[in-house]
């Protein structure tokens, strides 16, 4: 539409495509009308129009239902859809659902594989634990029942103190301390060592006693004049040594009942020492008087020996003339001789003395487990009198100016010291 100058819209021309042009040319070649008959023409247009109208009418009327079956469809589909919608997303909470137990369940087993794992763990630990805590009953009693005079029985006996060993020194994680169980069987433990160390104790006591009253007559009967020796000890060590191995785990995990034993065997042999010792002197005395010597006023062979001692050593140390004529006139009837004859056997007895002493010192060094330096031990092996031998016991002044190794090696060797000075009170 277009507006002209006057203000009246005019209808737009619009000209004929080339289809509607050849369509319109078509249909005027069906007709029989001329161009002049145009009513005629245009009636049949309006009746063909007419009927394509009620065409149309009927065919929008069909296509209506149609639209309407399709809308049905449409609705249905819809409907479908939103059912379909519906359960997809109750298969998704389904699925959901699963997953979060899945999940809950994965979590389930790792804390289940977990707790297993800590449980072997702890059941491990645990055995292990009772497996170095637990004391067999038949260990047990061959701690307190086993013979220990036999070679059989002792063997047993140590192997089960060994393993009681190994249970109270066995180390266990901190955590297990705190336990009541582990308290009562350490408890259990210590009880049934204190327990062995006490039988340790009256079986060693029983032992010293059977084997003095054994050797002890035998061994002093044994001395003589024509000899002059000391008699050995070595049967009564020899017996004692097979519990050498006892007395050493009894230093280890008893020290008390250990220097009770090492006193106990100092009580039990310092007696038999002194009487041998006294006897070997008696004898000496025998030997140097032979029935018609006789120094000072006394009757005790210590006054005669201190009497000659003091007349030998005053005149090798140059005393005054009037010591020297003091001692000459007390010993003026004792013959040259006499002198040497003195001389040695007084050699003789301390070359007899000492290596009887080296061989007790021997002995405890071993069957009492003495720690003692090397250098200590060859130094004393050096000593052949008497004399040395009590500075081996009390060091002398001039010892006091040592090296600090020496100092060490004299502190280790102090336990040795004071039981050779318990065996030998007499020298």
């Amino acid at each position: 539409m277009a507006c002209d100058v006057n203000g009246y819209e005019e209808e737009s021309y619009q000209a004929l495509t080339n289809r509607e042009e050849s369509d319109l040319e078509r249909l005027m070649e069906q007709c029989e009308f001329t161009i002049n008959n145009a009513e005629a023409f245009t009636e049949k247009l309006s009746r063909e129009v007419a009927s394509m109208n009620s065409s149309n009418i009927q065919s929008i009327m069909a296509s209506e239902k149609k639209v309407e079956d399709l809308m049905k469809v449409l609705q249905c589909s819809v409907e479908e859809v939103t059912r379909l919608e519906q359960r997809i997303e109750h298969y998704q909470n389904l699925l959901k659902n699963v997953r979060d137990i899945v999940l809950q369940v994965e979590q389930k087993e790792a804390l289940v594989h977990t707790q297993n794992e800590n449980s072997q763990k702890l059941l491990a630990e645990l055995d292990s634990l009772i497996s170095e805590l637990e004391f067999p009953p038949e260990k047990e009693r061959n701690l307190f029942e086993t013979d220990l005079r036999t070679s059989s029985g002792l063997m047993l006996c140590y192997l089960a103190a060994n393993q009681l060993q190994e249970c109270l020194t066995t180390d266990i994680h901190p955590a297990f301390c705190y336990m009541h169980a582990v308290q009562e069987q350490r408890k259990n433990l210590e009880d049934i060592q204190k327990r062995f160390a006490s039988r340790l104790y009256s079986q060693m006591n029983d032992i010293f006693d059977s084997l003095i009253s054994q050797n002890c007559e035998r061994l002093i009967n044994s001395m003589n004049a024509r000899e002059l020796a000391l008699p050995s000890h070595e049967v009564i060590h020899n017996g004692l040594t097979t519990y050498c191995s006892l007395i050493k785990w009894l230093k280890m995990n008893n020290e008390n009942t250990f220097f009770a034993i090492q006193n106990l065997y100092s009580v039990k042999m310092k007696p038999i020492y002194e009487s041998e010792i006294i006897n070997y002197f008696e004898l000496v005395r025998e030997k140097l008087s032979g029935g018609k010597l006789t120094i000072g006023s006394s009757d005790s062979f210590d006054g005669k020996r201190r009497t000659l001692e003091r007349m030998r050593s005053s005149s090798f140390q140059g005393i005054g003339n009037e010591n020297i004529d003091s001692i000459s006139s007390k010993s003026s009837d004792i013959s040259m001789s006499e002198w040497e004859e003195f001389d040695s056997c007084i050699e003789r007895m301390l070359s007899t003395i000492d290596p009887v002493c080296l061989a007790e010192q021997k002995f405890c060094i071993n069957f009492f487990d003495i720690e003692m330096a090397p250098s200590e031990i060859e130094k004393i092996r050096s000593n052949s009198t008497c004399s040395q031998s009590q500075s081996m016991i009390s060091p002398s002044p001039s010892n006091l100016s040592q090296t600090s190794s020496e100092v060490t090696d004299l502190k280790k060797s102090e336990s040795l010291r004071r039981m050779m000075t318990s065996l030998f009170t007499t020298l």
